[in-house]
């Protein structure tokens, strides 16, 4: 549960004396990092109103009308009701690098081999996905919406929080990390840092002491 979650219960529940806050942990640990080198930009959610990736897709022509990172791809996995809408918008925005693709079982490997995650949901929850690719090293570029984002993402240490629904804020972030291997590095260390807050080693106590003082 993030910190939002907690004053929504606390406005919502008045009959209940005591709310906690403790982060979900992050269920696995990898020494694997991904190559920040790969001209890859990765999004992955369900393909539904709700991540956005319409707004992605529109983010993305600034970044191919640019005509600069021509070698730069956008990878967005997952299934779901929105899928022929997308491949409909990708086609009448004329994309040609941009690629849909179901969802992976190994998608692991598609966090190894990108160089940014990019979360353009209009609204999230908690937002594991975004643990995933920092724990494997990836900066992180997300809308500022409610209830997630921005537990996660420190604005300029581990990636960057854009203002909600500002497409053309986010595609100047992104052009940023594009073009900027030394800033894509130092983000990525500093998620790696940033990670411990999510450990198993840290969330685990928490969750005993709050059961023993019950």
């Amino acid at each position: 549960m993030g910190k939002e979650d907690k004053a929504n219960y606390m406005d919502n529940l008045k009959n209940i004396k005591r709310v906690e806050h403790i982060y979900n942990p992050v269920i696995f640990h990898t020494s694997e990092k991904a190559d920040l080198s790969v001209k890859r930009i990765l999004a992955a959610g369900r393909l539904e109103e709700q991540k956005g990736f319409d707004m992605l897709s529109d983010i993305w022509k600034q970044i191919e009308d640019k005509g600069e990172y021509d070698e730069w791809k956008l990878s967005i996995i997952g299934s779901g009701s929105k899928q022929q809408e997308l491949l409909e918008q990708k086609k009448s925005l004329g994309l040609k690098q941009v690629e849909i693709l179901p969802f992976q079982r190994r998608i692991e490997d598609f966090y190894k081999s990108s160089s940014v995650f990019v979360l353009s949901s209009r609204y999230e929850g908690f937002g594991l996905v975004l643990l995933e690719a920092q724990a494997y090293g990836l900066p992180l570029l997300s809308f500022d919406v409610k209830e997630g984002p921005n537990e996660i993402i420190t604005d300029g240490e581990n990636g960057y929080l854009v203002k909600a629904f500002d497409e053309k804020e986010f595609a100047e972030k992104l052009l940023y990390l594009i073009g900027n291997e030394k800033e894509r590095l130092r983000l990525a260390a500093n998620a790696d840092k940033d990670l411990w807050r999510f450990s198993q080693e840290n969330v685990i106590p928490q969750w005993i002491e709050l059961i023993e003082g019950l």
